[in-house]
Parts: structure tokens; sequence; C-alpha cells
């Protein structure tokens, strides 16, 4: 999709086409596609201030740790490094979030839960950043300076949840585990 001469929005494409396979539960084509997508939007991210469709790169650039996760490539995820983008925060977030999971899935508590810290200490940066209303067209979609239109604090609200429930899980506890899903 993103590979053809002058697309308009090829992160979304891509983004597009992982979302897709995931649901579809082809593992193949979602790696795929999110793996071109985290090069591209990395690329874009690295320029800063990139948005495409209302999204930052930052956004884009998450993906393929979030396919790992729906594909429970637990090794794969605990091989990659930091993302360049660590030093910003949504998704150094996403990378604590997919760590903690693979950690908690492998019964790694002790992990699991810093890597559960680590994602609330960068969801706290987000949720200060995203709480300054920016001075210019996002303003009037509700939207921040640094996340356009996306809404990376519940996104981030809503790993912080999924990564309890993965840790209560580990823990054997049920009562905890049944209570994140359901927050």
């Amino acid at each position: 999709a993103a590979s053809m001469p002058r697309q308009i929005y090829p992160m979304h494409n891509l983004d597009t086409l992982a979302w897709i396979c995931r649901m579809e539960g082809r593992q193949k084509c979602a790696t795929d596609a999110a793996l071109k997508l985290e090069r591209l939007a990395a690329v874009r991210l690295a320029h800063g201030g990139f948005f495409e469709t209302g999204f930052p790169a930052s956004r884009f650039v998450s993906q393929l740790l979030l396919t790992f996760v729906a594909f429970g490539m637990w090794d794969d995820i605990l091989k990659t490094r930091p993302p360049v983008s660590c030093s910003e925060a949504f998704s150094c977030a996403i990378w604590h979030f997919s760590r903690g999971v693979a950690r908690a899935a492998q019964q790694n508590v002790s992990a699991a839960h810093k890597e559960l810290v680590a994602l609330q200490e960068q969801r706290h940066i987000v949720q200060k950043a995203s709480s300054e209303s920016p001075a210019w067209a996002w303003k009037n979609f509700g939207g921040t300076k640094l996340w356009g239109v996306y809404p990376a604090n519940d996104i981030l609200q809503l790993a912080e949840l999924e990564l309890t429930a993965f840790l209560a899980h580990a823990r054997g506890n049920h009562i905890d585990e049944v209570e994140a899903w359901k927050a």
C-alpha cells in the first residue's frame, strides 16, 4: 500500500493494513506491514513535528510492538531496543507496556512490575503534556501540540490497565485480573 508512488497517507495505509491483518490473524502480513510502518515513521519522527491524518509519527512507530503483543511474540518483544523515540514519552511507554506484557506472560513478575512502573512514569509525562492546550489547529479538535488529535493519554491508560491484568494473571490473582479488564 505505501510502496505505491504518490501515496498521500502512506503511514495510515500501512497502519490500516497491519490492523486488518492482525484482526484476521495473519501474523506475517501484520508483522511485515508494521515493520514497514515502523521504518517509515521512524524517519518522520526523527524530523519532529510530523503529523499524518492528525496523528503523530510516534503513534505509527509503536504498531510493530503492538503487533508482537497481539501475536504473543514475547521473545521478539524482549529483543527490541528502546525506540529511537524513547525521548518521546508515548512510544517509550508502549515499549515498556509490550515488555511488561511479555515478562508477565513468561511469569517474570518482578520484571513485569518494573515495566508497569516505567509505563506509569511515561504516562504521567504524556498526561502532563496533554493538559497543555496548543495554540494552533489541533486546539479546535480537542487535540494537543505533541499528539494532534491522537488520544495518547487515553491509549496509555488502557495499556496500563491491560498490563495490570496480565501482571495479576501472572501472580495468580484472578480477582484483580478481572477488575483490571473490566475497568
